[in-house]
Formats: C-alpha cells, sequence, structure tokens
C-alpha cells in the first residue's frame, strides 16, 4: 500500500511538473537589431535563424532603460528601474524626491524577484554569467578582507574571490536556488577577455542537473559588449575567466574559436566574429535541451540588455527597441511575426503566469504576460510604453515618442558652476560618476537635451526631427505629455513641472547652457565622458 501511495504521488508529482514550463533567457549585452539576422543583417548565426523558423520574432520589443545596471534590474523584477529601493539609491534620492535612475540602481533583497519566487514556488532557479545590478563592493571588500591589493585587477585569487562571492550574493541573499561562473560586471579588460564557453558550460551543467524539475534559467553573456576587433583578441585568452585563470579546458559543446573566421569566409558572411561566437553559445543549448528531450517544453528568449550604437541615451532605434526571438514549441506557433508593443517589464509577469505562481501580495510589477502575444501575435498589451535614464523620462504611443528632460535643483547647481564646453558636456552627462541624461545622443541629435522633444517614428525612425515646437503638433504634444503624466503617478514622486515636489522644478533653468551645448555638438566638438570625475580620480589607468 504504502508502495502504491509513493507511485501515485510521484506520478502526481511528475503530470505537475509537466504543466509548468521550463524557461531559459539567453540576455545578451550592447546589440543592435541591425546587427542580428533576425532582421536582415548577413550574419552567420544559424543557431538564431534556427530560432526564427521555430518560434517568434517581435519587431516593437523594448527596454525601460538604455544602460546595463536599470535594465538588467527591470529584467528580473517586472519593475521600472525607478521603483528600486536599494538603500543607496533610496538615500541619494528619497523617495518624496526626483529620482535619477541610472547605474546607482540596484536588486533589492527582500526577496522581490523572479529567481526568489520561481523558486519558493517548485522551480529550480539559476544564474551564469554576469550580474551587474548593484550589491556590495566585491572588489574593495575582498581586497580588503584577504589584505589583498584591490588595483591588482589582474590577480586570480581576486578574480576567484569576486566570482564566488557573486555566486554566494545569488543564492544566499537574492534566494535563488543555483550559480555559477559568474562574472559582477564587465570583465576585467572590457572588450578583450570575453570568455562564453565558460558562461555556456555552468549553463550545460545546470541542464543535466535539473532537466527532471521545471526550471529557470538566466544565462547573461557578456557579449556583444565590445567593437568586433576587440572580440577577435578574446580568442587569445582562453584560459582567462571570472574565476581566474583556468588549467582546464572547457568542455563546452561549441564549435572550436579559432573556426569561426574561417566558417564566416567559406559562407561568405560579414566578418562578425562576435554574432557568430554568440551563436554558437546559443546553438550548444538548443542542442542540450533537444538531448535531454525537453526543449519542447521549455520557453527560450533571446534578448539583449539594450541595444549598442544609441545606448545611454531614450532614442529607440539602436537604443531602448531591441531584437528578440521567442521559440516554445508547446505555446508559440512556428515562424511567426509580431509588431505587438511588448516591453523587459513584462518579462517577470510572463513567467509567473506559465509557472501558475501568485507572487507576494507585496511584489510590485508593472508588466503584464506576454501570453496573449505569445498564442496571436496579433494580440495587443500595451497602449503605450515608459522609459527612464537620469532626468529623462519619455512614452512611446501611436507611433510617437515623447521625451521629457527635467533636471533637479541639485543637478542645475552642478551645471550651472561649469563655464567651459567640454566641461559642460561631462557634467551634464555625468555628475560624481552617475548619468544625467547622456549627452551621448546629441553625437546623433543635438536636440536631444531639449526639455521637450517630439518623433513622429512613422517617418522619423531615427528620431531627428523634433515636432515640439511646430504648432501642427501641439495637440499631439499635449496628449503625449498626459500619457507621461499617467505612466509617472504610479512611482508617486515628483517630476519637473509635472509633479511638484522636493528637487523638482519646471524647464526653463538651464536654457543658456543648453544652447552653448548644441552649438559646441554644431560646431563639431565631442560630448562625453570626462577624463576624471570622483568616481575614477586616482585609479590608474589600464595600460
Amino acid at each position: 500500500m504504502k508502495f502504491c501511495l509513493l507511485l501515485l504521488s510521484a506520478f502526481l508529482t511528475s503530470s505537475l511538473w509537466a504543466e509548468k514550463p521550463n524557461i531559459v533567457v539567453f540576455l545578451a549585452d550592447d546589440t543592435d537589431k541591425s546587427q542580428v539576422s533576425l532582421y536582415g543583417a548577413k550574419i552567420l548565426t544559424p543557431n538564431l535563424d534556427r530560432l526564427a523558423k521555430e518560434g517568434m520574432v517581435f519587431n516593437q520589443a523594448y527596454v525601460s532603460s538604455t544602460v546595463c545596471v536599470p535594465s538588467r534590474y527591470t529584467f528580473v523584477t517586472g519593475r521600472h528601474p525607478g521603483r528600486s529601493k536599494y538603500p543607496s539609491y533610496i538615500e541619494e534620492f528619497p523617495e518624496n524626491k526626483q529620482g535619477s535612475p541610472e547605474f546607482n540602481v540596484g536588486l533589492e533583497l527582500d526577496g522581490m524577484n523572479v529567481g526568489k519566487v520561481l523558486a519558493d514556488n517548485g522551480y529550480v532557479t539559476g544564474w551564469t554569467g554576469k550580474y551587474h545590478i548593484g550589491g556590495v563592493d566585491f572588489k574593495t571588500k575582498l581586497g580588503e578582507a584577504k589584505g589583498l591589493d584591490p588595483t591588482l585587477k589582474e590577480s586570480d585569487e581576486i578574480m576567484m574571490a569576486l566570482e564566488e562571492a557573486t555566486r554566494k550574493h545569488v543564492t544566499e541573499k537574492l534566494g535563488w536556488s543555483w550559480a555559477k561562473h559568474m562574472y559582477e560586471g564587465n570583465m576585467v579588460r572590457g572588450y578583450s577577455e570575453h570568455n562564453l564557453e565558460w558562461t555556456v558550460e555552468a549553463a550545460l551543467d545546470f541542464l543535466e542537473e535539473n532537466k527532471d524539475k521545471p526550471f529557470y534559467l538566466h544565462v547573461t553573456t557578456t557579449l556583444l559588449h565590445g567593437p568586433d576587433q576587440s572580440w577577435e583578441s578574446s580568442f587569445k585568452h582562453p584560459n582567462i575567466t571570472g574565476e581566474g585563470r583556468i588549467s582546464r579546458k572547457l568542455d563546452a559543446e561549441m564549435p572550436p574559436r579559432e573556426t569561426i573566421a574561417k566558417r564566416l569566409k567559406e559562407a561568405g558572411y560579414d566578418h562578425a566574429l562576435g554574432l557568430t561566437w554568440m551563436d554558437d553559445g546559443i546553438g550548444a543549448i538548443l542542442n542540450k535541451l533537444d538531448e535531454l528531450g525537453i526543449a519542447d517544453n521549455t520557453i527560450f528568449i533571446f534578448v539583449p540588455d539594450h541595444g549598442s550604437t544609441k545606448k545611454a541615451s531614450m532614442f529607440s532605434k539602436d537604443g531602448s527597441n531591441v531584437p528578440m526571438v521567442v521559440r516554445y514549441p508547446n505555446g508559440i506557433k512556428a515562424g511567426t511575426v509580431s509588431d505587438s508593443l511588448v516591453q523587459n517589464i513584462d518579462f517577470v509577469p510572463t513567467f509567473f503566469d506559465y509557472a501558475g505562481v501568485t507572487p507576494p501580495e507585496a511584489y510590485e510589477m508593472d508588466g503584464v504576460s506576454m501570453r496573449p502575444v505569445f498564442e496571436d501575435p496579433e494580440k495587443q498589451i500595451h497602449e503605450s510604453l515608459f522609459f527612464q535614464l537620469g532626468s529623462a523620462r519619455g512614452v512611446l504611443k501611436d507611433g510617437f515618442k515623447y521625451i521629457a528632460n527635467r533636471f533637479s535643483e541639485d543637478r542645475i547647481k552642478k551645471i550651472k558652476s561649469v563655464s567651459n564646453k567640454e566641461g559642460l558636456g561631462a557634467k551634464m552627462t555625468y555628475t560624481d560618476g552617475h548619468i544625467g541624461v547622456g549627452t551621448r545622443g546629441m553625437r546623433f541629435n543635438p536636440e536631444y537635451l531639449e526639455y521637450d522633444q517630439l518623433y513622429n517614428l512613422s517617418d522619423d525612425a531615427l528620431e531627428k526631427k523634433n515636432l515640439s515646437k511646430n504648432p501642427e503638433y501641439a495637440q499631439k504634444l499635449k496628449e503625449m505629455k498626459a500619457e507621461l503624466l499617467t505612466h509617472l503617478k504610479p512611482f508617486d514622486r515628483p517630476f519637473g513641472e509635472f509633479i511638484e515636489g522636493p528637487g523638482a522644478v519646471a524647464p526653463g533653468q538651464i536654457d543658456e547652457e543648453i544652447a552653448t551645448l548644441k552649438a559646441h555638438i554644431l560646431a563639431g566638438g565631442y560630448v562625453g565622458k570626462p577624463k576624471s570625475t570622483p568616481k575614477n580620480k586616482g585609479k590608474k589607468k589600464k595600460k
């Protein structure tokens, strides 16, 4: 009798699990739609092409912010970055004050993230690759604790300690089930020491270990961070990983790196080593899912954290509008394309939906499930989308984009304290190591720092023609401002004249400075990160 009950229990458990899909999110770094074969690029990426044939390609997929930390925060919480209650962010921007979300936000330790909630509901939740959503200052604290010099960035011992601390942070503090082969942020040598095989090796280990359970796997490669020529440099350093230099041979089921250039040449494709390399990693994971017989019941998503060319801006093309393809044989019709608006705020609600999970009552989410779109690519789940970066807020609706730049009182004081043009550009972009609005956008449009910007994306996809002062669009501007206000209200924070409160002021305070900087750009001047800020003063320059 006892044996029969055990068999019945095992049957019921396996039946319950069979209804719950596995989830794999392959999160790339800094990738434009124009770089990817899904949207017509002549690139050797057979595995992305396979995903497109077997799944759904999204033309209107967006991220909440266009720099790593805030976007990655959204991917694992379903919240806009301005909702972060990360201690240092709240200390800098109390909840009754106008905020400036960018690299300063972080993932809270309250368990309100996808890994913890799914783990509490029967899933095994794993993370491999890049973390980069705040956290303790691993490098400094570990260096001090071990009596090591934190500036010895090539130290295997420090790299290993960082990797171990990051894994423990994810599993012990954030509540995930499993973590392996992790980078706290970007590589030490940001563009020339990627090691995709190291990350994929961990992903394959996770799949092998958890093939009989419902799982969520967050795979976050550091590719495509950096220009193509730098990725070639990574090929020369196969033993450098986030755990220091390794002596073992990586057993990831991927074609050897040295074959990539030859394969590209033979196929007559563009010389884009990083894309093909990343595609090989995706292929290894897809092949493992096939080998284990669990591909049909696995939601596999390829998406980057943001675009590359116009990252750190509020622009859509090559910025917030990103490539995305989803394959789920049990729930998505093969070879489909969707023009529905979706955003990374929708990932977590989607996963909770498919897992049959009701999050804790205190869990805040801004997104909605994408399941209706997965089942019918023409379904619409959003009328408009909202974006944040530093002092800027934006809204997209009905083919129009509105951007509002509202500098806080504190930032205005710092901007006015600078007199020279180069210093002005630096101060408006970086203040105490933080992004203001990101004058990077001025390289593509000198209007980028204007208080109000309105673009008709249907005939101005590059957002070059600011219509905010055109009388013909006065009503549309009014409508878009009203739409922005509906997105601002739930934050319960001041913002310019939209919502009054501490630190929020109406536009018109720095007209002269904006005009000066615009003239500087139009005359061919460069605007970028200052060579020395309070955050990087005293640090040794990389050789």
